[in-house]
């Protein structure tokens, strides 16, 4: 198991918003859509790829991003390059078994397409 996390009082990092009107006020959505990783081509967004690819791709790929106990209660700790991997196979899967819409070349980039279906296609 891991060690008990104790935290020191009055050492809370400061918000993330600090000012919900001035953060508003200084939105802009050209800004946001630059700040995010689209399918090539432009042709639209994969959050899997917007929230976990670019960070197995970045310089805290080898960062912890997910903790979990197995129902066993072992400890498991995945990286963020790991995580992708670990989902990468599980996506791949669900195509060779004709139950994702994902096509070769999006497997290629990293990215699915979606499906006509109600089931994800990644």
């Amino acid at each position: 198991m891991w060690p008990t996390l104790v935290k020191a009082r009055g050492a809370e990092p400061p918000p993330n918003l600090a000012d919900s009107d001035a953060t508003r006020a200084g939105f802009s959505w050209d800004v946001a859509r630059a700040e995010l990783d689209g399918l090539p081509k432009g042709r639209g967004l994969n959050i899997g790829r917007g929230t976990a690819g670019r960070h197995a791709d970045g310089a805290r790929g080898e960062r912890v991003a997910l903790r979990f106990l197995r129902p066993e209660g072992e400890p498991v700790e995945l990286t963020s390059r790991e995580l992708r991997a670990a989902t990468n196979r599980r996506a791949h899967v669900l195509d060779h078994l004709h139950l994702a819409g994902a096509s070769a070349s999006s497997r290629s980039s990293g990215a699915c397409r979606s499906s006509t279906s109600r089931r994800p296609a990644c």
